[in-house]
């Protein structure tokens, strides 16, 4: 069964499974599906002021007391850092299944912009990164 740890966030950035999303870093869990509100192709279509769900199922190896989670714009030869964070009560068991979700609202800063959203979910004591993946998102107004 899936455990899940929840976070509702009002962030820079914007249910179906996206894809492709692609992994990326050096993560020591298994990502396993990305899910995105009314979002099933790339680009993810995401619209200015509507909150989107979003939803990521993942498996980490090891335990965790807690985890950090850092979500950055890659625009070319720039990373943009717009949240990075520990996450309150997201303590994981390595090897169980889980559910990360979190609500996203785009911003108007972003309207026409296409780049890629990283997300990162790593161990808040040892920075450890648990997993790492990419998905590419276009704001409209």
């Amino acid at each position: 069964m899936l455990r899940f740890i929840s976070l509702a966030l009002l962030v820079c950035i914007a249910s179906a499974s996206v894809n492709p999303v692609q992994e990326c870093g050096a993560p020591s869990g298994q990502f396993l599906d990305l899910r995105v509100e009314e979002c099933n192709e790339t680009p993810c279509v995401v619209v200015v002021g509507r909150e989107y769900d979003l939803e990521v199922d993942f498996v980490p190896r090891d335990d965790s007391q807690g985890l950090t989670i850092k979500l950055s714009m890659i625009l070319p030869g720039v990373e943009l850092v717009v949240l990075e964070a520990p996450i309150a009560g997201s303590g994981v068991s390595g090897g169980e299944a889980y559910t990360f979700l979190y609500n996203i609202t785009p911003s108007g800063i972003l309207v026409g912009g296409t780049f890629d959203l990283e997300m990162q979910l790593s161990d808040t004591a040892s920075r450890g990164q648990i997993i790492c993946i990419r998905a590419v998102v276009m704001v409209i107004d």
